[in-house]
């Protein structure tokens, strides 16, 4: 991978003028201003270390596009001093929220895996951040992570390095708190820390008590990843394709599209077993009027049940054997449909699109945009290719429209929105502008998450 330092591109700023910049609040020595009606702040910036800032410079100009990177607008005047207009985080940094805040399980996952969307990101733009942690990733007020205060100084730096740095950020988001904080900061406690380091000895991995099944599970999966990517020897840390992955399939198993951000009081939480306890309520319940009406009824089977159903009929070759199984897994797609489940949705509308059981691509279009809105980005993905299936003509609309959907669900990992939207955006079609820039970077963000047929297209392409 090169280096950004060693690219002859010169990037130019924008230059804002101060007249601009407009004071609407003032706090904790914070001061929020707008920028053509966008919030932003103002940080100073030495523009006299010459190398070092135009590297830096240059690394905030490819990263706008990115909506996991605290956005850079360009540079400005305060006063005589010069400074840098960056996107307005109001929640500070994920250090200083978690200080006052506990952060929920699922909140956690949701966090993780958009910083590591923003790490591939940079990884596919030939970038290393070299300095994730928690101090170093902003927070909107939506809760949404944006990765800061990049570090253009260091050498000898690789993917692998990114890799522990993102290891040991995600210890610290998991117990909220300062990895090795029970050592100083002075000299020798640096040594003590970086010998403990390089020995291969790591922070202890022990949470507290989980409350559900759900909880435990993404406490072990967190705990599995942390252990992947700060393993002493660097080539057998996780790469980040994988690491990117496994984040977006726990977050797909427990993060419902659309929920609100789980928010505690500090110190509510039993992080690493603190506070370990059990609270038993004792009751009495009088059962004298309860019993079942009827035995007989229906027993909804499982999405993940018909889903695996589902996936056996490869493995089928019997005729009677697929349909058999085929209206097992339509049954169950329906029963979770009708309760409302989303990811039900779109089997429903998958099957019917398919004619599997019956066939009805109406319904089933009307299917995939509900379960599109809902958040599902296999059915963002099927919604958008609907637009423009066996179609001779489609207007702006629909294009917009096509645009709108596949970008939901290349936001969401979809690898394969994102080879679409990248080849869309690199050749202009459907009329759409032509942007070179944005279309190698959804194509190298797909080529991250391991299509292969990605990285063959970029390798003809140059890259």
């Amino acid at each position: 991978m090169k280096s950004l330092s060693s690219d002859k591109t010169i990037f130019k700023p924008t230059n804002i003028e101060p007249d601009q910049l407009h004071i609407c609040d003032q706090s904790d020595e914070r001061i929020k201003r707008t920028y053509k009606h966008i919030d932003v702040e103002c940080k100073h910036i030495n523009l006299s270390e010459d190398v070092e800032i135009r590297t830096y410079l240059a690394i905030l100009g490819k990263l706008g596009i990115c909506p996991y990177i605290l956005k850079f607008y360009g540079l400005s005047k305060i006063e005589e001093n010069d400074v840098q207009v960056l996107g307005w985080a109001e929640l500070k940094s994920l250090k200083d929220f978690y200080d006052k805040h506990d952060i929920g399980w699922e909140t956690k996952v949701s966090l993780t895996r958009d910083i590591c969307r923003g790490i591939a990101f940079l990884n596919s733009m030939n970038v290393y951040h070299h300095d994730i942690r928690c101090e170093n990733i902003m927070l909107t007020k939506f809760y949404e992570p944006k990765i800061a205060n990049f570090d253009v100084a260091r050498k000898s730096y690789n993917t692998k390095c990114e890799i522990f740095s993102f290891g040991m950020m995600l210890w610290e988001l998991s117990f909220e708190k300062y990895p090795y904080s029970e050592y100083g900061n002075n000299n020798d406690d640096l040594n003590k820390i970086r010998k403990h380091i390089t020995s291969g000895k790591r922070e202890k991995l022990i949470f507290g008590r989980a409350k559900d099944q759900k909880e435990k599970e993404i406490q072990q999966t967190l705990a599995d990843i942390i252990r992947s990517a700060w393993l002493h020897d660097p080539n057998q840390r996780i790469n980040l394709g994988t690491l990117l992955i496994k984040l977006e399939e726990l977050s797909k198993k427990y993060v419902k599209p659309g929920s609100l951000p789980q928010i505690f009081p500090d110190k509510k939480l039993d992080l690493g077993g603190e506070k370990y306890s059990e609270d038993l309520e004792d009751f009495e319940e009088d059962f004298d009027d309860c019993f079942v009406i009827n035995y007989n009824i229906k027993t909804i089977m499982p999405l993940n049940e018909g889903i695996k159903i589902h996936k056996q009929i490869k493995n089928e070759s019997i005729e009677t054997t697929i349909n058999e199984k085929r209206m097992q897994a339509w049954e169950c797609f329906v029963d979770n449909a009708e309760i409302g489940n989303s990811l039900a949705k779109y089997w429903k509308g998958y099957y019917l699109w398919e004619g599997y059981v019956q066939e009805d691509k109406k319904e089933a279009v009307r299917l995939f945009k509900e379960a599109a809105d809902d958040g599902v980005s296999g059915a963002q993905f099927r919604y958008a290719f609907s637009i423009i299936t066996n179609r001779e003509k489609i207007s702006q609309t629909e294009i917009e429209e096509l645009i709108k959907y596949l970008t939901m669900a290349a936001d969401n990992g979809y690898h394969v929105a994102l080879y679409n939207l990248g080849n869309i955006y690199v050749n202009g079609q459907l009329n759409v502008e032509i942007n070179h820039d944005l279309g190698i970077s959804k194509l190298k963000l797909a080529a991250a998450y391991g299509n292969n047929d990605v990285k063959s297209l970029l390798n003809k392409l140059g890259y």
